[in-house]
Order: C-alpha cells, then sequence, then structure tokens
C-alpha cells in the first residue's frame, strides 16, 4: 500500500480485491484519500449502475454511450481488436458522457451527479433535457432510455451515496494520461520497495522461515517491524547522501576553483647526469632511525654512478705464462 502527495493512494490488486469495500475503499475515503489503481480483464466494462448510470471502469456515464466506446478497453485488452491509440481516442471520446459532479461530498459521502446534457457546461445534447446554450461541440444523444431513470428525469443532480460503486470507483478516469502518470509512479514505487524489503541480507520479508511464530497477530507484528527496520534504512541511506552533496556543495561555495586534475599516466622526472665535482654522497640515516625512503625521496637516487677504472698493470706483479703488450 501506498500513499501518494495530495491524498492519492495506491495498493496491491491482491489486497484490494480480496478485502470488501466496508474494509478498504470506504473507510479510506472517509479518511480523504482518492484511489488510483487497476482492473482485472474480467472487471472491465459496465460493473456497477445506480439511478440509470453506469459505471465503467471507475467512472460514472450516461447510459446511452455507444456500445463501441463501452468496450474500448475490452477490445484493446482482451479482444487485442484495436490498437494503443485507437484506445487512447475512444477513452477521450467517453468524456463526453461523462457525469459531473455538481458540488463536493457532504459529511456522510453522498455526491450530487449531473447528467453530461445538463446545465450550461453540458458535454452532450440529449432530448430528454433542455439545452440553456449554444448546441455546438456537443454530442447528440439520438436514443433515449425505454424506461428513463432519474438521471434522465432530474432536472438537477442525483445524490449518489458512498457505497454505489466503491469497489470500482476511482477518481481519476482509467486510461486517461493523468491515471497513466499516478499509477505508473504509484506501481514502481510499490514494485521497488517490496523488492528492497525482500533483500535477503536484510530483511528478507519474504522468508517466513525467519518468523516461526504462530496467528496472524504475530505475523503482523513481525511483518510491521521488518517495515520500519526498511524505512530506518531508506532514511540512514538518505541523511548520509545528504550530508555528502552538502559538504560537496559547500567545499565548491568555498573554493569555486575546479581541483587540479592529474594526468592518466604519471611519469617520474627523467634523470639528469651531473659533472663528477658537483657529486656528492649525502650522509646515510642514523641506525635505528626506522626511516624507509621511496624510491623518488632516497638521497642517493641522484648520485650518477660511475664506472671505476682499472688501474695500470705492474709488469713486475704479471703471473708468469700471460704475455705482456
Amino acid at each position: 500500500m501506498l500513499m501518494l502527495n495530495g491524498g492519492k493512494q495506491s495498493f496491491d490488486d491482491q489486497l484490494r480485491w480480496r478485502l470488501t469495500p466496508e474494509d478498504l475503499q470506504l473507510p479510506l475515503r472517509s479518511l480523504g484519500y482518492d484511489l488510483v489503481f487497476d482492473y482485472r480483464e474480467d472487471q472491465l466494462g459496465v460493473r456497477e449502475s445506480y439511478g440509470g448510470a453506469i459505471q465503467v471502469e471507475g467512472a460514472w456515464y450516461c447510459p446511452q454511450m455507444p456500445q463501441v466506446l463501452i468496450d474500448a478497453t475490452i477490445d484493446y485488452r482482451v479482444n487485442k481488436s484495436i490498437d494503443e491509440e485507437t484506445w487512447h481516442s475512444r477513452i477521450e471520446q467517453r468524456c463526453a458522457y461523462l457525469l459531473r459532479p455538481k458540488e463536493r461530498a457532504d459529511k456522510d459521502g453522498y455526491l450530487p451527479m449531473c447528467c453530461p446534457a445538463l446545465g450550461p457546461s453540458a458535454t452532450a445534447i440529449c432530448p430528454l433535457k433542455k439545452t440553456l446554450t449554444n448546441a455546438s461541440g456537443r454530442v447528440r444523444i439520438q436514443v433515449t432510455p425505454s424506461h428513463p431513470d432519474k438521471i434522465c428525469t432530474n432536472k438537477s443532480s442525483v445524490s449518489f451515496p458512498p457505497t454505489a460503486g466503491a469497489k470500482y470507483s476511482q477518481v481519476l478516469r482509467y486510461g486517461s494520461p493523468e491515471w497513466h502518470a499516478m499509477y505508473a509512479t504509484a506501481r514502481n514505487t510499490i514494485e521497488g520497495f517490496n523488492g528492497y524489503v525482500k533483500d535477503a541480507n536484510y530483511e528478507a520479508l519474504d522468508q517466513p522461515g525467519r518468523r516461526r511464530v504462530r496467528g496472524y497477530a504475530a505475523q503482523y507484528l513481525f511483518t510491521a517491524l521488518l517495515v520500519v527496520s526498511a524505512n530506518i534504512r531508506k532514511l540512514q541511506t538518505f541523511l548520509a547522501n545528504a550530508t555528502t552533496d552538502a559538504a560537496v556543495t559547500s567545499w565548491q561555495i568555498l573554493d569555486p576553483t575546479p581541483a587540479p586534475q592529474l594526468p592518466a599516466t604519471h611519469r617520474p622526472p627523467e634523470r639528469t647526469r651531473t659533472s663528477p665535482d658537483s657529486r656528492r654522497v649525502p650522509a646515510r640515516p642514523e641506525s635505528g632511525s626506522g626511516r624507509c625512503f621511496t624510491p623518488h625521496e632516497c638521497p642517493l637516487a641522484s648520485v650518477t654512478r660511475q664506472r671505476r677504472p682499472y688501474p695500470s698493470p705492474n709488469p713486475n706483479t704479471l703471473s708468469p705464462g700471460r704475455p705482456t703488450t
């Protein structure tokens, strides 16, 4: 489960469909959270109806919306009969049949909804409704229901209770650019944290052998502690990175000059020959000083080694049998 800024919330598919609206969706909405989620293939199309309006993939529409628009997601995901571009186009065409909230929901969660052909901001033209403004750019509804319900006969709005379509309702239109941006961010964040808390070197949430206890209560407690531990690790990593970034920024402010760049390969300076008169052997270090010279700072490194000349041969000391020159 993930709570996002702006009161949006997304959660795991298995958790959402296993729980009833009374246990999950309704309590979250009462706390002020809007839900963003995906649907299974068997949950696409019309799922609920109230007051004559139909709920298609979480949103309420006019009952006379064309069937090709109702089945847009089914044709794209299940039947594979249309491409993604056509699907997005049909999702946008649904807007003309979308019911609009007249005002905010009251303290009990009842939300007044208006027919798309009603009011100055109408997006459709219906024979059952009187159009007060210019009809240009609006969708014309040709066929009306044989038995119109409240959404078609009411002159103002219809109050929708919080339980109407609570299991599938969500604030963003499914398949819209806004829905894609919100859901992709939430889903990637959830999957990333799942892999983070399942790391075998740390919390290892997916290894039940590390929680050998009986009962759901004990499992919930240990799971909560592991999630807390993972959050603490994330906070420590964030603070460590923030401290490093702050130190680098402070150094750049105090000394804006760039650091010197060393060459890729560093070669020691070439030795130069010195004249015999300038050669001088420095004193050796005292014994026991414990100092070790590196090749570059050794005092003997600058002394040029000279080949010692052989002495002139003495004829009196030559061994017998050796010729003299």
